[in-house]
């Protein structure tokens, strides 16, 4: 693969993206409460509620990708399950209602019910997770009323099929050692957990697979019954492969 074209600054071009968008997401929660994100939601199901008094955040219903900070609590009914994955740790919790809990830096703090599952995400993967976290994250919303300008963008066409770049010999082997951690991700995951998909999207990322990308969000579709987040992303991944399919011509 030549050097000086798109491929070059794929890292780059993301990396930019993922920081401006957490500049302002986390300007918007400075203004909210000041209080910094410890994770992120990879999993929900059924009711889900949560609070933080330290910060005014009055009780509103949880949705999937949105970052948690510490000092949020948390209160499933019966039927419901959340997964959280904690940046600094790499700690990652299932938790299953009835249950009250209230989070720390690095864990979640049981008030009442029973424990949650426990395991530990490795290091590249929460990384990964944490990279590409304020793509997804719905928090900027339905946090105190905050919402994100994003602008007045262009319009570009909407996709149903997508290629993706050509890899190299050390590409196609890096990409191999990210879908041996994918596969390892889901194997210790709940079903419905997105982590796994969230770790991969943003490896293929770097390298311009685009249909693999396509594919993954359909996986985390599936797995979610709120697309929110990923109807987020989808809109992302189309821009981007508008600006590479530029770049091909």
């Amino acid at each position: 693969m030549a050097e000086g074209r798109y491929g070059c600054m794929r890292g780059f071009c993301l990396l930019y993206l993922v920081f401006s968008v957490f500049f302002f997401t986390s300007s918007g929660h400075a203004e909210a409460g000041a209080v910094p994100d410890v994770g992120m939601v990879t999993l929900l199901k059924g009711k889900v509620t949560y609070w933080n008094d330290n910060a005014g955040q009055v009780q509103a219903d949880a949705v999937n990708f949105m970052k948690i900070r510490k000092e949020d609590q948390f209160r499933l009914e019966a039927d419901a399950c959340i997964g959280l994955v904690f940046f600094s740790s790499g700690r990652r919790e299932t938790w299953e209602g009835p249950v009250h809990f209230k989070l720390r830096d690095t864990e979640g703090n049981l008030v009442q019910g029973k424990s949650p599952r426990v395991n530990h995400l490795p290091a590249p993967a929460v990384r990964e997770i944490r990279r590409i976290s304020p793509l997804v994250d719905p928090s900027r919303i339905h946090r105190s009323g905050y919402e994100q300008s994003r602008g007045t963008r262009e319009k570009t066409p909407m996709h149903t099929q997508f290629r993706s770049d050509t890899l190299d010999a050390d590409e196609k082997e890096a990409l191999a050692a990210a879908r041996q951690v994918y596969a390892q991700l889901r194997g210790f995951s709940e079903p419905e957990d997105t982590g796994p998909e969230l770790y991969l999207f943003n490896i293929l990322s770097d390298y311009d697979q685009y249909a693999e990308m396509d594919r993954l969000i359909g996986v985390m579709q599936a797995k979610q019954a709120n697309r929110e987040g990923t109807e987020g992303l989808r809109e992302w991944l189309n821009e981007r492969y508008n600006a590479w399919l530029k770049l091909q011509q």
